[in-house]
């Protein structure tokens, strides 16, 4: 559907839906008692017709949060919202399981908010009897819609820790009718789920969600009275990554790894008195395949061959599987991969991608065909890669077009050792097509902190500058443009080009071209030229230090930063743009640098401000200066004292500077001013809190 379309802006951030007004729409609705069970049914249907997304604003959550039983949020109390699910039932079942099974996870809690236009009367806060009675109607609702389907009935074994116990002997009543109707893998399906949830709370006995023992035992009895033959119930939670299984844990504690090691062969052994479809069978229902794969290569090499073929082309689960008895082999006998790949050839590069990356890997890959190469490097995964051997798998993946696992690759490193190579990494996305950024595990912090050992090591100040351009729409939130700031500070032009993104030329001025055509330089795109708005703002909004006219970044000179607004001044009104210039250059003079002694604005600012006599900009400067002080934190009663101190530091301030300085002196007043009316409002503000 075209409603849940959605769009996303550079490097896949952000992203905006029709869907997501519409469900805040519904959600306010849903704190109508009259209206609750209407909503439920459209969010249902729009629910079943959802095709998923990246936003978190989704149909099914918005139907969770208004009929959450913890976290009430809509008009209905627990009764209420059971008939609602009913009413959901009929119209969307498949919108309804997923709804019930929510409700009793307690997931998607969700934050929705009332109507601003109606005072619709809240339901009463609901008991703890009455949540109970809900829970229970829910899983017996669960029971039966589970039916003999086994993912469903799967999946409420998963939560029958959240049962209680009308709805646990619902279930395996329900699971007890439906068993005869089911295959046999539908019966392990329906048995694993089971079992992990078993062995977890017999893992943690001592914890407050754990089941009481006569709870369990039930839940084991049902494992035991229906085990398949040549398997235990819970071979799957052997194959994970905190292994449990009764009798091989004692008082909770992690299994014994050689006991481990020997229960692990000893359930593949089972399972391949069946053949070896019942050992890919358990590796597709364990959580750790690659231990079902290492277990088998200890017990029995004469399955090699077929499991192996599972490299390529097959689940995810079956492939790890292989790759787990890969490795086994290869800690056996070092020389086993360099003959298997030549066995194998059209596995080579499958092969390679198990072992551990050391220079004797490198040098078999070299050796392979080219389109071999090319396979092994596309998809391998960089890990444990020592830093002598990073350089060489950086150019490898940089030939390939991995520009982002590259950088991340080079941000493990800690230092920029390779100064140039961290840059080719750095620039390759912006200059030609590269593996998509989702392939990257921390791109904000990685390339950050690669930028950050590029500063260190002394890389050129116009680069970096054009980095941090180019990577300012991901790393708006998490690192500060500081080269580019530098940048800004001593090449008027580039501000300049910042300002002409932010705002338009003012077409009665008789700058702009007078076709009506853009100028020069100036894009068409409305969809990049918002974005290059979006980005120029925030670069902008950061920018309090150096002053403008600085070029080693201390405190400039009057002659200095005079030249600078001069040349500002001079371009954006050639542009088109001089109605923007007591705003833009009051922001960009309003750093926080100050005189030794701590005067703010610093003498070059005052120079400046005299020699200008601009009121305008006076003006800007000090509404910058206000803005830059951001959201404060008070106690209730504390009144202005925050506000009193500020006025009472720039009337001092003013008094010191008045004479040479007089429009500093002037501007200062103003700011002082300002804030003893701050500081009334707050005192009265604190003294009405009193009076409550």
């Amino acid at each position: 559907m075209s409603l849940f379309a959605e769009t996303s802006g550079d490097f896949g951030l952000g992203g905006q839906s029709a869907h997501c007004s519409l469900l805040w729409a519904l959600e306010s609705l849903a704190w109508s008692s009259a209206l609750l069970s209407r909503v439920a049914v459209v969010l249902g249907r729009l629910a079943d017709q959802d095709p998923g997304g990246r936003l978190a604003n989704r149909p099914s959550a918005s139907l969770a949060a208004a009929l959450h039983l913890h976290v009430p949020q809509g008009a209905g109390d627990g009764a209420t919202c059971v008939a609602a699910l009913d009413a959901v039932r009929r119209v969307a079942p498949a919108a309804a399981w997923r709804l019930a099974l929510d409700l009793v996870s307690h997931a998607n809690p969700g934050m929705i908010s009332g109507p601003k236009f109606r005072d619709w009367p809240r339901p009463a806060q609901a008991t703890m009897s009455d949540t109970g009675d809900a829970l229970d109607a829910l899983t017996l609702r669960i029971a039966d819609d589970a039916g003999s389907d086994p993912d469903r009935l799967a999946a409420a074994f998963a939560l029958v820790h959240r049962f209680r116990e009308t709805g646990r002997l619902a279930l395996l009543k329900a699971a007890e009718a439906a068993w005869p109707d089911l295959q046999e893998e539908c019966r392990r399906t329906v048995l694993a789920s089971l079992a992990e949830r078993v062995a977890m709370h017999r893992r943690h006995p001592d914890a407050g969600w754990a089941l009481p023992g006569q709870a369990l035992k039930a839940l084991e009895a049902f494992l035991d009275a229906h085990a398949l033959p040549g398997s235990h119930p819970d071979d799957a939670e052997l194959f994970s990554w905190r292994p449990f299984r009764r009798g091989l844990n004692r008082n909770g504690e992690d299994a014994d790894l050689e006991a481990l090691a020997s229960a692990r062969a000893e359930a593949v052994r089972r399972r391949l008195r069946d053949g070896l479809p019942a050992v890919l069978r358990l590796a597709e229902a364990s959580k750790l395949p690659a231990a079902v794969g290492d277990a088998l290569a200890a017990v029995t090499a004469a399955h090699d061959s077929m499991v192996l073929e599972h490299l390529t082309g097959s689940s995810q689960p079956l492939h790890a599987m292989a790759a787990g008895l890969a490795a086994h082999r290869q800690r056996e006998d070092a020389s086993w991969l360099a003959g298997t790949v030549v066995a194998r050839p059209a596995q080579a590069a499958a092969l390679c991608r198990t072992a551990a990356i050391d220079e004797a890997l490198l040098t078999l890959v070299d050796g392979l065909e080219a389109d071999t190469q090319d396979e092994f490097w596309r998809d391998m995964q960089p890990l444990g890669v020592s830093d002598d051997l990073t350089p060489t798998v950086v150019r490898r993946l940089l030939e390939r077009g991995r520009a982002w696992t590259a950088i991340e690759l080079l941000s493990d490193v800690g230092a920029c050792a390779d100064r140039d190579l961290a840059i080719q990494a750095l620039m390759a996305p912006a200059l030609a097509a590269t593996e998509d950024i989702s392939r990257a595990q921390s791109p904000e912090y990685t390339i950050g902190r690669l930028l950050d050992n590029l500063e260190e090591a002394g890389a050129d100040d116009n680069l970096l500058a054009d980095l941090e351009w180019f990577y300012q729409p991901l790393l708006d939130h998490s690192r500060r443009p500081i080269a580019l700031h530098r940048e800004l500070a001593r090449n008027p032009a580039r501000f300049v080009n910042l300002v002409s993104l932010l705002y338009p030329p003012d077409l009665h001025t008789g700058a702009a071209s007078g076709d009506g055509e853009p100028a020069d330089g100036e894009t068409t795109d409305h969809t990049a030229s918002s974005r290059a708005s979006t980005a120029a703002w925030a670069v902008l909004r950061e920018w309090r230090r150096p002053l403008p006219g600085s070029v080693d970044g201390h405190l400039p000179t009057t002659e200095d930063m005079l030249r600078w607004v001069e040349s500002v001044r001079e371009k954006l009104t050639a542009s088109g743009r001089a109605h923007v210039l007591p705003r833009v250059l009051g922001s960009a003079l309003s750093g926080a640098l100050t005189d030794d002694d701590g005067t703010w604005p610093s003498e070059p600012v005052r120079d400046v401000l005299e020699i200008l006599r601009d009121t305008d900009l006076d003006r800007h400067l000090a509404v910058a200066k206000m803005n830059q002080r951001g959201v404060t934190g008070r106690g209730v009663y504390d009144g202005g004292a925050q506000e009193r101190a500020l006025a009472d530091q720039y009337t001092a301030t003013a008094d010191r500077v008045r004479g040479r300085w007089p429009r500093s002196g002037a501007l200062l007043d103003g700011l002082s001013r300002s804030y003893r009316e701050d500081a009334r409002r707050e005192d009265r503000s604190a003294e009405s809190e009193g009076d409550r």
